[in-house]
This record gives C-alpha cells, sequence and structure tokens, in this order.
C-alpha cells in the first residue's frame, strides 16, 4: 500500500551496474530492520527496527498510531541514551528528534492525514536507517502492498508489477479488482485470481514515476498502496 514506488527511468546510462530503470520501492512489510555494518575505525554495527500500533488510522487528520523505534548493536543488544531522527512523508510525527531510552526505545505519535495514504517512517542513528509503515485508511477497506518490483531491483523493457490484496471486513469479504496506476494515471487492471500486470517503461518519460495500485473490495470500498 507503501508500497509506494518510486521509478527512476535512465536511458544510455548504467545504474547500479545496468542500464534501465531503477526501482527504489518501500516494502510493505509493518516492520523493516536496517543495518550499519560500521567502517574505518571499527565502528559498532547497528540495527533500527520502526512499528506503528496500530498499522492503520482513518484518514481524518485526527487518527494517531504510536511509532516505537528499537535500537540495538549487532548482536540485538540494545543500545540507550542514542540520539534518533526521525522523518515520515505522510502525516505528522510529535517529535523529529528522540533520545532512546536505557532500553534502547523510543516512541512518538503520528497523526493521520486528511486523505487515505501509506505513511513511511524513517528513523536514523548512527548512519542506520530503519522502515515502518502506517496506513490511512478505512477500517473497512481491503489491504493491498505491492510486493514486486523490491528495493533496488533494476528492469528493463518490461516490468512486471505484483501484489498481494486481501479483505476480511464488510458485510461481503472479497477482492473485486484490482487496478493499477503510474503517476495518477491509470495503467491497467488485473484479476485478484492473478493481481499482476506488466508495464513497458519505454512508454514512461525519463525523471520520477511513482507507481501505486487499488483494490476495490465486493462492498465498493477501495484500499490504496
Amino acid at each position: 500500500m507503501s508500497n509506494k514506488a518510486v521509478v527512476w527511468l535512465v536511458i544510455g546510462i548504467a545504474v547500479l551496474g545496468c542500464a534501465g530503470a531503477f526501482v527504489c520501492l518501500g516494502p510493505g512489510r509493518r516492520l523493516f530492520v536496517g543495518y550499519h555494518t560500521g567502517g574505518a575505525g571499527g565502528r559498532v554495527a547497528h540495527k533500527v527496527a520502526v512499528a506503528g500500533r496500530p498499522a492503520r488510522i482513518p484518514p481524518d487528520g485526527v487518527g494517531m498510531s504510536t511509532i516505537t523505534v528499537h535500537v540495538a548493536d549487532l548482536e540485538g543488544v540494545p543500545l540507550g541514551n542514542k540520539e534518533v531522527n526521525l522523518g515520515t512523508d505522510a502525516g505528522i510525527l510529535s517529535a523529529s528528534l528522540v533520545t532512546a531510552n536505557e532500553f534502547g526505545t523510543a516512541e512518538v505519535a503520528l497523526t493521520s492525514s486528511a486523505t487515505p495514504d501509506t505513511a513511511t517512517v524513517t528513523a536514523t542513528c548512527d548512519g542506520t536507517v530503519g522502515r515502518g509503515y502506517v496506513e490511512f485508511a478505512s477500517l473497512d477497506a481491503p489491504h493491498i502492498r505491492i510486493v514486486s518490483p523490491g528495493a533496488g531491483e533494476t528492469v528493463d523493457s518490461g516490468m512486471l508489477i505484483r501484489v498481494e490484496a486481501k479483505d476480511d471486513a464488510g458485510g461481503n469479504p472479497g477482492i473485486l479488482s484490482i487496478s493499477y496506476s503510474v503517476d495518477s494515471e491509470v495503467a491497467g487492471c488485473s484479476s485478484p485470481l492473478k493481481p499482476e500486470l506488466m508495464i513497458d517503461t519505454a512508454e514512461l518519460s525519463n525523471g520520477i514515476h511513482i507507481l501505486r495500485a487499488t483494490a476495490c473490495d465486493n462492498d465498493g470500498v477501495e484500499g490504496y498502496s
């Protein structure tokens, strides 16, 4: 949901050792762990985990999710008194800089925007970045997330988008249809029995392009990636 994919199209220039489109996609997990392996000077590796609870809040501008950040070393030992910088691409955080307690944990509040979206919350500590995701959606809305293309994946002239969608709420649970868009322009639809769509990237101009997927359930309620 985000599951939002940012596509950089580069023609005639090698990107990550390969010419084509570089796709940067936020995985639809509720918990993402970033690793920093250290470098010169023998810095100790760290882990930063970010989780939002609840993971889905109403898109009404007042719904709130508690964002919990946990900082640890490579062995999983909590690191207290560490400063953590926070950011989000949707909604509003109650603080942008926090200090982890003695247990390596810090919490902030995320307030939803007034429109459906998926917030990617980033937490950075000692150069390590962790990411967590919170959906701004109706509690009855179906869940959908883009599972492919993945983070850092290089694609060529054909990009296959695969999604996972489910719906357990409402009077008539189940996914009716799935649609896809590029830069808010409809790119196509697929059946929930085969939730994927092939896109020809040659038809897109150079620059940044946003991929999104929408699931409509049997009750007519939509969920967004």
